[in-house]
């Protein structure tokens, strides 16, 4: 376990909208599949269990990518690959990363989903949500006040999330959280918006976590310690990078080609990589 001694165990619960269909819910597999989405959002999957992550990104927003209207009225209305059980993560408030509205049409249109994520999250619900009483007993907040993660099970520890207080690059005063996802023999790191600074990295031993796929933001790869952070802080078996500006992306994917052509990437929303353990990855 990550940082056992500091590591809290708990057991997601859902309350009243708890998924009637949790029991038959398949297994992770030896597939974990990551479908892009746009900007740091992704949903992974392996079995039936689907998480969700940095997802609700609908409008412009700083020049980043956002969701196709079409991918919108499908994850707002729970359309499929976005029905049935899912656990939605978010790594912090910017709007890059969450857009409040359109979390909340999915959770109404999706009773078998919840967002799990930092208070200041849950704030940005009960401040910007147009009925918040409908949707209430679907957040559930990780408060990481003292700690350097905390840990969730769920299904029954099926799948489990680490949780890591990141300062975030350009304004540490941000809670951003960077999530440790467990699925099976799978493990993924999603980092949020984390500054590419060493020292936030020591201490972590995500080296020694055995990471299958890691989603690191572009700015890591544009200096000397960002780069020996990804290669020896973190040591994923693939990286994935993201969150790169529409108007730099072009000539960021040139510059990986050239200077780091084993860093994965997505060209565009709804585009998906298959990753099988021991494997090379497989483009869908």
């Amino acid at each position: 376990m990550l940082l056992a001694s500091l590591t809290v165990a708990a057991t997601l619960a859902y309350g009243p909208n708890e998924p009637t269909q949790q029991q038959d819910l398949a297994p992770p597999n030896e597939q974990v599949s990551v479908l892009y989405l746009a900007n740091e959002g992704f949903l992974i999957r392996s079995g039936d269990i689907k998480i969700l992550i940095d997802s609700f990104v609908g409008e412009t927003e700083d020049g980043f990518e956002t969701l196709p209207r079409n991918v919108t009225r499908m994850l707002t209305t729970a359309a499929a690959p976005f029905d049935g059980f899912a656990l939605a993560l978010v790594s912090h408030t910017h709007r890059d990363h969450l857009q409040v509205r359109m979390a909340e049409k999915y959770l109404r249109a999706n009773a078998n989903a919840a967002v799990l994520a930092a208070p200041s999250v849950l704030q940005s619900f009960t401040n910007r949500a147009e009925d918040f009483d409908s949707i209430k007993e679907q957040l559930r907040s990780v408060n990481l006040e003292g700690v350097k993660s905390k840990r969730y099970a769920i299904l029954d520890t099926r799948a489990t999330v680490d949780f890591m207080p990141l300062p975030h690059g350009g304004d540490a005063t941000v809670a951003n959280f960077g999530h440790l996802i467990t699925l099976g023999e799978h493990r993924l790191l999603h980092l949020g918006d984390v500054a590419a600074d060493k020292a936030i990295f020591e201490g972590l031993d995500l080296a020694s976590q055995k990471i299958e796929v890691a989603f690191v933001p572009y700015w890591f790869f544009m200096t000397e310690e960002g780069i020996d952070i990804v290669d020896n802080s973190i040591n994923a078996q693939y990286t994935i990078a993201c969150h790169v500006p529409m108007d730099q992306k072009e000539a960021f994917i040139a510059k990986m080609a050239e200077s780091n052509p084993h860093i994965l990437h997505f060209n565009a929303p709804m585009e998906s990589k298959v990753f099988t353990i021991s494997t090379d990855a497989i483009d869908k």
